[in-house]
């Protein structure tokens, strides 16, 4: 089989898989919900009948690029396509552990497993808590230096939480940490994977709160001081009574923002939005995400009924 992800003229992504005679294609938006079929050796006939030497037959990259283009059109709603550029799979079917691209019904696959709905209710219980502080401290940036015991407990908690997520992305990849346990030196090695940096949030019912980018200046050479709330987390966790000032809501914010970019990093956007069955509760709404080239997608298996997500792979 071959098996590739192409890119359109106008910068649109999917999947195209030759198998025995017969092409098969389905668009990255989802914009279809089957995939669709075509008699990619018929098609060809005629040039493989007109070549020097029809056994030995081969298309040129021009050849196979009109080729896609032609069955991706012939059932399109948006008119001709031209595929301009293509990415060969040779690992289709696979996926990367907890890391979700925006790929179709790749998240409805990852959430099967077992420890998600453990990690969603840790969010859930986290979010909740929050609520309860709004009930007493008006949520609102004129607030973001408040600080407090309850909001310290919390920070505490929505930080190890974080670290534990992160964590989890590294260990499922089969990554050890520099030294004796993980710290931030090793859990920044996910963020040009994820690319964190690039999530912005705000709280759906809390305009007032404004945008939280909590990883937008994480870096390797201070993994923990360039992360603010983390470095007050771990401050007032080992000087509680020193530092009880550093435990402010903006921190605490930021720190629940990064379990909500996690999740949705590590199991996809539908998660919080647009799926049909359920959605998972969150106070956030993710405003800005990544945005990837076909390099970086992983490829389902299509087949004549449907398109199929087979087995995890460890990043590199």
């Amino acid at each position: 089989m071959d098996s590739y992800i192409y890119k359109t003229h106008n910068n649109e992504f999917g999947y195209f898989q030759i198998d025995d005679g017969v092409c098969y294609t389905f668009p990255m938006d989802s914009s279809k919900n089957y995939v669709e079929k075509g008699e990619w050796e018929k098609h060809f006939r005629l040039e493989r009948l007109g070549s020097p030497n029809a056994a030995t037959f081969t298309l040129s990259q021009q050849q196979l690029l009109d080729g896609m283009s032609y069955f991706i059109s012939r059932n399109s709603t948006k008119g001709t396509i031209t595929v301009v550029d293509i990415h060969p799979v040779n690992d289709t079917g696979s996926y990367f552990f907890r890391t979700n691209r925006g790929e179709p019904l790749l998240s409805d696959h990852q959430i099967k497993s077992t420890y998600f709905l453990d990690e969603v209710r840790a969010y859930e219980n986290i979010t909740e808590s929050l609520l309860d502080i709004f009930r007493t401290l008006e949520p609102e940036r004129n607030n973001f230096t408040a600080y407090g015991n309850k909001i310290r407990e919390l920070l505490i908690i929505s930080c190890t939480e974080v670290e534990y997520l992160l964590q989890k992305f590294l260990t499922d990849s089969n990554k050890q940490p520099k030294y004796s346990f993980y710290n931030t030196g090793d859990y920044v090695w996910s963020l040009p994977i994820l690319k964190l940096n690039l999530y912005s949030v705000s709280a759906m019912l809390f305009p007032g709160l404004g945008n939280l980018t909590p990883f937008l200046n994480w870096n390797s050479s201070a993994a923990t001081q360039s992360l603010a709330w983390y470095d007050a987390y771990n401050k007032v966790k080992h000087d509680r009574g020193g530092t009880k000032d550093k435990a402010t809501l903006e921190a605490l914010l930021n720190s629940i923002a990064a379990i909500h970019i996690l999740l949705e990093a590590q199991y996809g956007k539908e998660l919080f939005e647009y799926r049909f069955q359920y959605t998972f509760r969150t106070i956030f709404q993710t405003q800005n995400r990544p945005t990837w080239s076909m390099h970086d997608f992983a490829a389902p298996l299509l087949t004549k009924q449907k398109i199929e997500w087979l087995t995890p792979k460890k990043h590199p």
